[in-house]
């Protein structure tokens, strides 16, 4: 089985600028919003171009990293994590059993194999406990 460390910060944003950590779940909206949505749309190019290129230089510049890539959806995204990582055709993944399609759809892309195992009732993430696989290092990916 693979070790890969693939760590998915979906429910904070940090701003290493202004020192602050935001709260992804409670979104904002102004008025002024509408317009820039409207005009992503109206350009067709919801998934690369102008707005997409200046959405990821933005980004990187509050995440303080030289480098963001924006993706469509979150199976893109896993499965980019995971080939950053090293997962590659014939390695397990370590995947929580109490998931949908998602969470494993990205392993198998890669032509890896899902390897589910049990969740934690207290945290909903895998059972670290059951150390089933000998060691401690396990791809963690969450729920979808």
């Amino acid at each position: 089985m693979k070790i890969a460390n693939v760590p998915l910060m979906l429910c904070v944003r940090v701003d290493c600028l202004n020192k602050q950590i935001t709260n992804l779940f409670h979104p904002v909206y102004l008025p002024e919003m509408d317009a820039v949505a409207l005009s992503v749309l109206n350009s067709g190019m919801i998934a690369s171009g102008l707005h997409v290129a200046t959405l990821e230089k933005e980004f990187s510049n509050v995440a303080c990293r030289n480098h963001i890539v924006s993706t469509s959806n979150l199976t893109s995204a896993m499965q980019l994590a995971l080939h950053l990582a090293g997962i590659r055709e014939g390695d397990e993944v370590a995947t929580v059993s109490f998931t949908s399609l998602q969470s494993s759809s990205p392993i198998v892309r890669l032509g890896a194999r899902p390897v589910w195992i049990d969740i934690d009732p207290a945290t909903m993430s895998i059972d670290l406990s059951l150390d089933r696989l000998g060691f401690w290092g396990l791809s963690n990916i969450p729920n979808g």
